[in-house]
């Protein structure tokens, strides 16, 4: 990452920490996910997939007529606070968190593949945020593309992502986590995984 590249990334995230446009948005998403965390009740977890999908413009709907209650029926019928509970024992995301966070990525990946037919990568990785917002970083290609842009070539080929059904999630992380380790060098202390999302997607794209 050039020098210049690393100056507009933490003067960036300083200014995104001060606030961004949908922050309220995301307020109202934390609250519901964390007053209706579990999986059991097929309307509730309907409810949080609905707003989630809609609010982050997944479009999981236009996989199949009643998507959002397809997905929400079979992960209330089927465990999947058992899948994704290694995620509440992680305190945040870093170098030694990152594989558990895409292998659980791919864990919910692989049933929206078997549910809808179709790989929704940037979904599940949003979904699985608003749960654990400082373990599991949100996904979609524009911020992929900025993140590459920043760090790609520190990260590299990795040939033990490209065997993984989210290769790109996982080559997404790993950019993520050479960028958190520039800003933490760079006087940011704790940086946060939404402040970065909002940072890649939209004020360096």
């Amino acid at each position: 990452m050039a020098k210049s590249e690393t100056g507009e990334l933490v003067d960036g995230y300083r200014k995104v920490s001060s606030g961004y446009s949908f922050m309220y948005l995301d307020e109202a998403l934390y609250w519901l996910c964390k007053k209706y965390p579990d999986h059991t009740d097929k309307q509730k977890v309907f409810g949080k997939i609905s707003l989630v999908n809609n609010a982050y413009r997944a479009n999981i709907q236009t996989t199949k007529k009643g998507a959002e209650w397809a997905l929400a029926e079979y992960l209330s019928e089927n465990n999947f606070d058992n899948i994704i509970s290694p995620l509440k024992t992680i305190p945040g995301f870093d170098i030694t968190t990152c594989q558990t966070v895409v292998q659980l990525h791919s864990e919910f990946v692989k049933i929206t593949f078997k549910v809808l037919g179709r790989n929704c990568y940037s979904f599940c990785a949003k979904y699985l945020y608003f749960h654990f917002p400082s373990a599991v970083p949100i996904f979609d290609r524009r911020a992929y593309k900025t993140a590459w842009r920043l760090a790609g070539s520190e990260v590299g080929d990795r040939p033990e992502f490209d065997q993984l059904r989210n290769s790109d999630y996982a080559y997404y992380c790993a950019c993520l986590l050479k960028i958190i380790e520039r800003l933490q060098t760079n006087g940011i202390k704790d940086p946060s995984l939404k402040t970065i999302d909002v940072l890649l997607y939209d004020v360096m794209y």
